[in-house]
Formats: C-alpha cells, structure tokens, sequence
C-alpha cells in the first residue's frame, strides 16, 4: 500500500504502515510519540476505544473504520464487472468474516437495478461447506453466534426497509444457500 501511495505522487516517508505481533505495545507507543500526528486504524471497536484513551494526553488526529461496516461505493462511470468482481470477491473472502469485507453496496442511480442484477447473478448460489471438498466456493461461518449475528444483520436490514435482491435461509447450524425472494 505504501509503494502504491508513492507511485501515485505521495512523498516518501509521509505514511508509515506498522503491523505488529504485539499490537498493544506498538499502539501504546504511536499513541505517546511526540512525532507522530495522526493514526488510523482498521480494528474492532473494543481496540479502537483503547488508542482513542492512549491518545487523549496528545490530542492527536484520528481515522478510525471499527466494527466491521465496510462500505462500497459505485458511481455510475465506474466499470460494472470489475465492481461487482470486487464485491463478491471482498464480501466470501474469508466468508465474509474480516473486518473489511464489504457489508453496504452504496450504488448511484441510475446503475442500482443493473448493480443489482448483475451481483446476484455473480452470487449465483455458492456452495458452503468444507474448503477440503471440491465445488465448495464458501466455507462456513466460524461458529452458531457468529450465524445468529448474520441472521439478525439480515433482519435488520430487511426491517429498515432494504431492498432485498437476493435472500439468504440457514441449511444447517453454521450454513447459508442463497436464493431469489419469494
């Protein structure tokens, strides 16, 4: 990412991206040095929460993206396959169970139908089940809370009036198939 920024005109040495084994420490010690000026983070909230805390005594800037409700947008200009491409592919990647995949398609008008239309067909109906087993194009949720949180998030949605392209049913504890609403 740092030799795509510099390619693309930013200055050496002005973005620095640290990963870390020990990230508390390594959080600690951003949040207290007198030369760094700003710190983004893409995390869980509970994380987030604690380097807003270190940092207060330095009031410096903060970016944050916590808690796992990474937006794509789509501008009617863009290009359709390569969009939906990178959903799809950001949504399963690790079915869907990383702090950026996709979780809102934000898609101007006058693309939504089409945007729709063509997401649903590249969803097709995916195959959950076993990385280990050929045709399995998903693999399943870690765990039943971790199916209980996606039901309700599909739930919500719908309750929040959302258009529903594609609806999503268990198949089994920890499974979704996909198919057209009824």
């Amino acid at each position: 990412m740092r030799q795509l920024a510099e390619r693309a005109g930013l200055p050496a040495d002005v973005m620095n991206i640290v990963t870390a084994v020990r990230a508390q420490e390594v959080g600690q010690v951003l949040s207290a040095h007198t030369d760094v000026r700003t710190i983004s983070f893409t995390g869980s909230t509970e994380v987030g929460k604690i380097l807003m805390r270190q940092c207060a005594d330095t009031v410096r800037k903060l970016s944050f993206e916590m808690g796992g409700n990474s937006p794509f947008i789509f501008f009617k200009d863009a290009d359709l396959d390569a969009a939906v491409n990178c959903v799809v592919t950001t949504k399963f990647r690790n079915a869907g169970q990383a702090c950026v995949a996709i979780n809102r398609n934000y898609v101007q008008e006058p693309m939504r139908e089409k945007f729709s239309r063509k997401l649903a067909e590249a969803m097709g109906a995916p195959t959950v089940g076993s990385g280990c087993e050929d045709g399995v194009r998903i693999g399943p949720l870690i765990n039943a809370v971790a199916v209980d949180k996606v039901e309700r998030l599909v739930i919500d949605a719908v309750e929040e009036a959302v258009q529903v392209v594609m609806a999503a049913r268990r198949t089994s504890a920890a499974a979704f198939s996909t198919s057209p609403p009824s």
